[in-house]
């Protein structure tokens, strides 16, 4: 079972309509995809640090986050 159950915090969202999904990036570094029934279909390690904003094309295909690092910098 892939369903989202998780104490990170999510701090910023975005959508996917070609997926019909939900793109969440987290306080722990992470994105995850999460579909209409709100299991999650992939989880990436972006970031050292928590997520702070995300972008995705209109076709779904490319996603670009940044998020904090090392260093407390944010980085691409």
């Amino acid at each position: 079972d892939r369903s989202v159950a998780s104490s990170t915090a999510v701090t910023i969202m975005g959508t996917l309509h070609a997926r019909s999904a939900i793109v969440a990036g987290c306080s722990d570094g992470t994105v995850r995809m999460i579909d209409s029934r709100m299991r999650e279909m992939a989880k990436i390690r972006s970031h050292a640090g928590g997520v702070v904003s995300l972008a995705t094309s209109p076709d779904g295909t490319l996603l670009a986050t940044t998020g904090y690092g090392p260093r407390g910098a944010t980085a691409l």
